[in-house]
């Protein structure tokens, strides 16, 4: 991040900002793999790097929301 505001032009956004995005990422990551798993397809895309960061995607939205995050491995 030090890097990216060093280059930036206008330097990072609120940190409160930051990390709405990210768990707003994660969300998209965890309902996309679910519903991929529900239609029987999550194995089309074996290897894909959302089947890999999908634990990490829950830790982020738990971290965001207080909340357990449930999903599938």
């Amino acid at each position: 991040m030090r890097e990216y505001e060093a280059r930036a032009e206008r330097g990072l956004p609120d940190p409160d900002v930051l990390c709405y995005f990210e768990a707003m990422h994660s969300v998209r990551i965890l309902l996309e793999i679910e519903q991929r798993r529900q239609g029987g397809t999550a194995g089309d895309r074996g290897g894909h790097p959302w089947l890999v960061v999908t634990p990490e995607e829950a830790r982020t939205l738990e971290k965001w929301n207080g909340r357990k995050i449930s999903y599938s491995s």
